[in-house]
Order: structure tokens, then C-alpha cells, then sequence
């Protein structure tokens, strides 16, 4: 009876151990109190998940703010737009029957003329404008300006006179002809006559 009694009791205990390591494998649905598995399992799965996320996040908006901080000019002698400058917009379409070309150096020209006060740029657009367009009343009243704001009396006042040969009730008839009062006794043609002696020494 011994003999029995202790192998039944072994059996008993082996069957215990197996079930011990079997329900210690096997998670446990739920937080069902202070189980000692189930506080390590948590922290150490979203500590490890959560924080690269968050830094990969981080770095690609400073990549994104890079990417919008580098400049648009590739070579700074072919386009020099760049940093603190902001290049002419896009030209509007061309109206049916307009040189596209035209009208593009028209559109820059007064960008270069109105808004960025570069006069230089602005007489040189108008310039092919005129090319393209010879004797254009628009792009001849640009020139002028251009030319005036470049200091040009004399060529800025012709071009001036020229406009209003051109379009006599134009748009810029006003400002032509007080541009020309304006002009009058300027340039070189007024030093000439400041520079000239009323008598000659004998």
C-alpha cells in the first residue's frame, strides 16, 4: 500500500509541475490583478514602440522645413533669385492673337518696373517687347518710365514724346505729358545751356 500510495502522490506532483509551467507560458487575458508577468510584459512593449515614432516624426518635419528653406537658385550667376528675393511670377497666358513672347517680357517688365523697383531689368524687358512689338504704346510709356527711374532723362523724355505721337488720348496721356514738363530743362540738353557763357572773356 505504501508503494502505491507514494507513486499516485509522484504522479500528483509531476502533473502539478506540468500544469505550473503550462498556465506560466500561456498570457493572461487581462489585467486581473497585481500579477507579477503581467507588470514587466507592459513597460517593456510600449516604451520600445513608442518613442521611435515620435523622433522619426520629429525629424521628418525638420526635414520638411529644410527642404522648404533651401534656396531656388541653382547657380547664383545663371538665376539669381534667391534667398531673400522672390523671383517674377508666372506669366499669364497670352490673350488669342498676342505674341506669347510679348506678352511675357510685358509681364516682367512691369513685375521688375512696379514691385521691385528694378529699373535696369525693367528697360531691358520692355525693350524686347518693343522688338517683338515695334512701336507699341504700352511697352514705349514703360520704357520711359524705366528709363527715368534709370536716370536716362533725355532718352526717357523722346520716349515720352513718342508715346503720345503714338496714342495721343491713350491711357497714359496724362502722365506723359507731365512726365515731358517734368523733364523739360533736364539732362544733358539743360547742362548745355547752364554750361553755356553769356560772354567770352577778351
Amino acid at each position: 500500500m505504501s508503494r502505491i500510495f507514494a507513486a499516485s502522490l509522484l504522479f500528483i506532483l509531476v502533473c502539478s509541475v506540468a500544469c505550473g509551467q503550462t498556465s506560466a507560458n500561456t498570457p493572461a487575458p487581462g489585467p486581473t490583478g497585481n500579477d507579477s508577468t503581467s507588470q514587466q510584459s507592459q513597460p517593456t512593449t510600449i516604451p520600445d514602440n513608442a518613442p521611435p515614432a515620435a523622433s522619426d516624426k520629429k525629424k521628418s518635419a525638420v526635414t520638411r522645413k529644410l527642404d522648404q528653406l533651401k534656396p531656388d537658385c541653382i547657380n547664383l550667376i545663371v538665376y539669381h533669385p534667391c534667398w531673400s528675393s522672390t523671383p517674377p511670377p508666372e506669366p499669364k497666358p497670352a490673350p488669342k492673337g498676342v505674341d506669347p513672347e510679348y506678352a511675357k517680357d510685358m509681364d516682367v517688365g512691369n513685375f521688375y518696373l512696379n514691385e521691385r523697383k528694378n529699373y535696369m531689368g525693367a528697360m531691358m524687358r520692355f525693350r524686347d517687347a518693343l522688338t517683338r512689338k515695334p512701336n507699341d504704346p504700352e511697352a514705349t510709356f514703360k520704357l520711359a518710365q524705366s528709363l527715368e527711374g534709370l536716370g536716362q532723362i533725355d532718352e526717357a523724355r523722346e520716349q515720352y514724346q513718342a508715346y503720345l505721337n503714338l496714342q495721343p488720348d491713350g491711357q497714359f496721356t496724362s502722365q506723359a505729358n507731365k512726365a515731358v514738363e517734368r523733364l523739360q530743362g533736364k539732362g544733358a540738353v539743360g547742362k548745355s545751356k547752364q554750361a553755356t557763357p553769356d560772354s567770352h572773356p577778351r
